[in-house]
């Protein structure tokens, strides 16, 4: 561990200057956090030429009709999304419920079910049911399957022991500590579990067996809202109204109204002489450090140079985070930090918005907000289907932006159903890729990197926090997807949110319990404390009734 001797120097005067590298949502969520505790001369430098990271809405043709479709981030839990959620409200950012309902279906069509059976969308598939209509013994063991896994979610989340465990090895032995031994059933894991861990944006591109079941089941307590009430999933989902730029927007515009009127028009105007402003677009940022320990970041692109600054948050893929501090001063702490970033694994996923109908299920009634692929997971791929389970998912729009709520839409002529499909299990022919509206050649897809952790994910999260905690890169603090969980919108904010504490000094002791010694040791396989001693502080409060 880094020197304790370099932790924390001495709290920031106001005036003093901080660049933040990387403009998504951990970025800007810094950025945000230092205004509040009244450090204004805060300056992003974003590698794109809009902020928001994997958070991108496109406008779409269809028919006679403009419409959107978020094609990376789009909605959010408000009963587990506690501080974005406080942030949407502050902003003002529209957002509305969406139609929370999934589909599960092979490519054949030979199982293909929904969880609310509507429409004769049978649930479970007609082979659970007897002619006469009475349940299969099959089909009750899915049943207590499906208790037994919501149950199962919040311990495996919060226990230490689980940790390091990959989704196979929980498999072969799900039973709870001090309980009594239980085994899933095929159906279950084979229909409905391997296949919605398969659907999940980080998932890994081999399948999901050697995935973290820990951060699976975070995952699930965040987003899906599992034993939100009890036991059953309960969560309240919605998107953004004209997608997640709208978020973007506002916040982007808080952010900028805040050095208008809080920076002095000296300094802006010394700013601007410099090439320096609130939001720095395609510049492709490193750090280098001077000998009196300030800052400035240099555009490697450009070959421009910006500084003084007495602080850097590094709010970029951990990727990307490697070339820029590659230049900073070799000293044991940057090592250390560069061979954690070196761990994490990066997989590509491509979005089309479009209308090709072969990416749902066969049974058109089946069609739901999300559309999950159940590959064959007992190790012989079905006809024409991959060797690898890639990650692929895809969106009924129109459910999704609940179009039968939405007055705008059910006052105009249909113009017909829209999906987005990521990583598609047939490849889409361009005929049926949407346009942006007045460019038929501008063809709505695209391409972003994710995160995909692994067994020692979690381990090198928390090395790194007490990397941070130690104050390891001397002035420079690192936030992101990556540093929390599997990246959910609520994480990258906490994730912000620290890199601004860090910098000005904050003890993050009482909010980040799962960072420290005794996490590292848990993550280890020694003996545990009670779970809520485990689970970081915010997924415990994720859990609390609002």
């Amino acid at each position: 561990m880094t020197d304790q001797s370099n932790a924390y120097p001495p709290v920031l005067p106001p005036e003093s200057r901080i660049a933040v590298i990387g403009a998504g949502i951990s970025g800007q969520v810094a950025a945000k956090s230092l205004a509040e505790r009244g450090y204004h001369r805060v300056y992003l430098f974003e590698s794109a030429a809009a902020v928001g990271g994997n958070a991108h809405t496109l406008p779409c043709q269809l028919g006679s009709d403009t419409r959107w479709a978020d094609l990376g981030v789009n909605d959010y839990n408000t009963k587990t999304y506690h501080n974005i959620y406080r942030l949407i409200c502050e902003l003002g950012v529209q957002s509305v419920p969406l139609d929370d309902t999934i589909s599960y279906a092979k490519p054949d069509g030979s199982v293909s079910y929904t969880l609310d059976g509507a429409n004769g969308t049978a649930y479970p598939y007609p082979e659970m049911l007897n002619p006469d209509g009475t349940p299969t013994a099959a089909w009750t063991k899915f049943l207590a399957d499906q208790q037994y896994f919501w149950q199962s979610v919040y311990v495996i989340a919060t226990e230490g022991a689980y940790t390091g465990m990959s989704v196979q090895q929980y498999l072969t032995n799900p039973t709870l500590p001090g309980q009594p031994a239980y085994q899933y059933g095929p159906d279950f894991v084979n229909n409905f579990l391997l296949p919605r861990i398969n659907g999940m944006y980080f998932a890994n591109p081999q399948g999901p067996f050697q995935m973290p079941i820990q951060l699976i089941m975070h995952y699930y307590v965040l987003q899906e809202g599992y034993n939100q009430y009890g036991t059953a999933p309960n969560p309240d989902r919605r998107y953004f109204v004209n997608g997640t730029r709208q978020f973007q927007e506002r916040l982007q515009g808080w952010l900028q109204y805040d050095y208008e009127q809080n920076v002095s028009a000296a300094d802006q105007a010394a700013d601007a002489a410099q090439g320096l402003y609130r939001f720095n677009y395609n510049v492709a940022a490193s750090v280098l450090q001077g000998n009196d320990g300030t800052f400035s970041v240099i555009d490697v692109g450009q070959e421009n140079t910006w500084g003084t600054f007495e602080r850097v948050i590094v709010a970029t893929p951990a990727t990307a985070a490697l070339v820029v501090l590659a230049q900073l001063p070799q000293q044991p702490g940057l090592a250390q930090v560069l061979a954690n970033l070196q761990g994490y694994q990066y997989a590509q996923s491509t979005a089309y918005v479009h209308t090709d109908a072969r990416q749902l299920p066969r049974d058109a009634e089946a069609w739901r907000s999300f559309n999950i692929n159940i590959f064959d997971y007992n190790g012989t791929p079905s006809p024409g289907e991959p060797t690898g389970f890639d990650y692929t998912i895809t969106y009924f729009e129109n459910r999704h932006q609940n179009d039968a709520l939405n007055l705008e839409y059910r006052l105009k002529p249909y113009q017909g159903p829209f999906f987005t499909t990521l990583n598609p299990r047939v490849p889409i022919p361009d005929r049926y890729v949407l346009h942006e509206p007045g460019q038929p050649a501008n063809l709505l897809k695209y391409t972003f990197s994710h995160c995909v952790p692994d067994l020692g994910t979690a381990q090198r999260q928390l090395d790194l926090a007490n990397l941070q905690a130690a104050n390891a890169l001397n002035g420079v603090f690192l936030a992101g997807h990556y540093t929390h969980g599997v990246g959910l919108h609520e994480e990258c904010w906490i994730s912000g949110n620290e890199a601004a504490r860090r910098v000005v000094g904050e003890d993050l002791a009482p909010e980040v319990q799962l960072h420290g010694d005794t996490a590292k040791v848990l993550a280890k396989g020694a003996a545990q404390p009670d779970a809520a001693n485990h689970a970081p502080h915010y997924l415990r409060a994720a859990l609390r009734a609002r």
